[in-house]
């Protein structure tokens, strides 16, 4: 007796908070969807929290017992796993890019999610013995096992994708605030990773359970509640930290501390701007085989840290940018030169310490938007 109190203990405080979970993620997401400053990541983590608040409460209607008092809501359209993964990504893409543009080609990332959401459509108002025959006929035989294949593997898939986009730009040279944005991303996609592991684990439990000793894990209170929890969890973590780190002015951002330490001011990062570009200018350090940031750090008698601020800070450059861009003016000149008329291009630009033919020609068509034959005819 007391045992059976426990489990609808259980039952009740999971429902309850379910129940928290589905409101939360609902308002959250609306709102991130008709705020009047709304980004792109902001419309695909809206779009993540509705979907999810209506996937969440597909549970609860089952917990709740609602689905076996009222047999005509069985799969009403509520389920959409297989839009989290691409969302995710998306939010997380946009992020770091919030200038990313959505083309032609990245519908194709929408097929399963709508896929999903037309087969519950197609069934979800139809009458009970419809929904019954599809149960015992497609469902339960294929489907379902289909469905929860395709979720692991792209929600895993998207989730690697973001993590490695993210180490990617992690490499390259950022402002700090920026830095500090990856990390609270990253945290933010593997504790998400967890907690719907936990949930991939039930369903490899509950297939074999099922298929060795026809054990149905999910009709046991006490063994589902990790389950239940998981899934709590999950949205209430999403909605509450991408909610907080939605507006800007909450991002976490040192940059303000870092000019701070390095004792600048806006009159002294032009100054250090100047010394910094007259110094480059006469000495041409970008020409030597082994220069780095280190190694211009050491002439100027200052740290790595600080030569990166002012170059992020005062040029909107990363320093590997600032070198290439100096290298192309040091190759635009040897292209004027009559002293270089006879030298290939290609020459010319292992001399300004380009490392390959292939990113020489990149870099400089950026910069100028032509090739080198071109610029060279132009200035002709």
């Amino acid at each position: 007796m007391i045992m059976s109190v426990e489990f609808q203990l259980d039952s009740l405080v999971t429902l309850f908070f379910t129940a928290g979970a589905v409101l939360t993620s609902l308002f959250f997401g609306l709102h991130l969807l008709f705020r009047k400053q709304r980004t792109r990541s902001n419309i695909f983590l809206g779009a993540l929290l509705i979907l999810g608040s209506f996937t969440l409460l597909n549970s609860l209607f089952a917990n709740a017992g609602i689905y076996s008092q009222f047999k005509h809501l069985y799969f009403i359209p509520l389920h959409y796993t297989l839009s989290f993964g691409p969302l995710t990504y998306f939010y997380v893409r946009t992020k770091i890019h919030p200038s990313f543009q959505i083309r032609k080609t990245h519908l194709l990332h929408a097929i399963l999610p709508i896929l999903q959401a037309l087969f519950y459509f197609s069934i979800g108002f139809r009458e009970y013995e419809f929904k019954n025959w599809m149960w015992q006929n497609v469902i339960s035989v294929w489907y379902g096992d289909l469905e929860s294949a395709l979720f692991v593997l792209t929600f895993f898939a998207y989730i690697y994708a973001a993590i490695k986009l993210i180490k990617t730009e992690k490499q390259s040279s950022h402002p700090e605030w920026k830095s500090d944005q990856f990390r609270w991303l990253l945290r933010f996609l593997y504790l998400f990773l967890a907690l719907i592991t936990i949930q991939f684990g039930y369903d490899i439990l509950d297939f074999i359970l099922w298929n060795l000793y026809e054990i149905n894990i999910y009709n046991i209170t006490w063994a589902s509640f990790l389950l239940d929890v998981s899934k709590v969890l999950a949205w209430y973590w999403v909605s509450f930290n991408g909610f907080q780190n939605a507006k800007p002015e909450l991002l976490p951002s040192s940059r303000p501390k870092r000019k701070e330490r390095y004792h600048l001011t806006d009159d002294n990062l032009k100054d250090q701007l100047k010394l910094l570009d007259a110094y480059v200018l006469e000495n041409k350090p970008y020409l030597n085989p082994d220069f780095s940031l280190d190694v211009l750090a050491g002439d100027l008698n200052t740290t790595a840290n600080k030569i990166s601020f002012i170059i992020n800070e005062g040029k909107q450059l990363n320093f590997n940018e600032y070198i290439n861009e100096l290298r192309v003016e040091e190759v635009k000149k040897r292209l004027l030169d009559p002293d270089c008329t006879n030298h290939t291009f290609l020459s010319i630009a292992l001399d300004a310490r380009f490392n390959s033919k292939a990113t020489f020609y990149r870099v400089f068509k950026a910069h100028t938007g032509l090739t080198p034959k071109q610029f060279v005819e132009k200035q002709a």
